[in-house]
């Protein structure tokens, strides 16, 4: 099926969506967004290209962590050596599109048969009449519609209790043309085809009530949940060539570190999507990483301020300064 050239946006749900992204993170997130959307599916996990295509160059790897932490994007595994980048909105908005237009092609389509179908016997109407056919001797009536009041009154049927007939004004009269309580009966066998596969396209195409309740019955995927690394975790990448590339030296300092960052993760309670990730970043940056991690350890809950110190602490430092003054 060829890609839709229009997708529905709104800019609110956008601008709320985003609002806890750093700058580059929401330039990176829009243009992937956009990207899925000019490709009609998923992107190429290539670090090189996307580090181009989101203008985030160097800062690439820290965005692409940043996305993934945030639950913007999902980077799903393809054949070997292949990943995708996954946004579930973007799936969720093509899909939609893609019904669209199939509904409207479908419609198009019974439009342009009924139509030909119509000329058709019209043609074939046109051709049967000019055959010379003997005039009826039989007197015309007038439709019941063109009658006059005069003749209303001769053809009005007595009164049921056997008083007078009933007057003109009493009888109700509709043409056939303004009587809504009959089907209409179509006039040609043209017509009745058109009707017909017009019926087939209403039955064929749910309404857009019934479109809606099936979305919103839809039952929603269930969000990641971040979690400790487990005992029995190993690396989905190549650690030992990713640790030598950002500056480890030796094979036992980058076992070390993973090591640290495997324990570390259950004895200071430090959760994350996804686990892989998270390894990355702390090779590239141990010190930094374990800092960071439980300086937002710290700063959740724990009562204490980002220094480490508690507001207890904190109190009987100020009441011993006001006591030495």
């Amino acid at each position: 099926m060829s890609k839709p050239l229009f997708v529905q946006y709104c800019a609110a749900d956008f601008l709320a969506g985003t609002v806890t992204l750093s700058p580059m993170a929401e330039l990176a997130y829009r243009r992937i967004c956009d990207m899925i959307y000019n490709n009609g599916g998923n992107l190429r996990d290539d670090d090189v290209k996307m580090a181009m295509a989101t203008k985030t160059g160097a800062d690439w790897d820290d965005v692409k962590t940043e996305l993934i932490l945030e639950g913007k994007i999902q980077i799903h595994q393809g054949d070997v050596n292949e990943r995708w980048i996954f946004v579930q909105r973007c799936s969720t908005v093509l899909e939609r599109s893609r019904k669209q237009i199939a509904q409207r092609k479908a419609a198009g389509e019974a439009s342009a048969k009924a139509r030909a179908l119509k000329t058709k016997d019209s043609d074939s109407t046109t051709v049967g009449a000019s055959v010379a056919t003997k005039p009826s001797t039989k007197p015309q009536r007038k439709s019941k519609e063109l009658l006059t009041v005069k003749e209303v009154k001769k053809e009005s049927p007595p009164h049921p209790t056997g008083g007078p007939p009933q007057q003109a004004d009493e009888l109700l009269v509709i043409p056939p043309a303004l009587d809504r309580r009959k089907p209409k009966t179509p006039r040609t066998k043209a017509d009745a085809q058109a009707a017909a596969v017009a019926a087939s396209v209403r039955s064929a195409t749910k309404p857009i009530g019934a479109q809606l309740r099936e979305r919103q019955n839809k039952p929603k995927p269930k969000a990641k949940v971040k979690r400790t690394v487990p005992d029995d975790w190993v690396p989905g990448f190549d650690a030992l060539a990713y640790g030598r590339k950002h500056g480890l030296e030796t094979d036992e300092e980058i076992k070390r570190e993973l090591t640290e960052f495997s324990e570390g993760s259950r004895v200071h309670d430090r959760r994350y999507l996804d686990f892989d990730l998270a390894a990355m970043q702390w090779l590239r940056d141990p010190s930094g990483f374990r800092a960071d991690a439980d300086r937002r350890r710290a700063g959740k809950g724990s009562g204490k301020r980002r220094d480490g110190s508690s507001i207890l602490e904190v109190g009987a430092r100020v009441a011993a300064r006001a006591g030495n003054s």
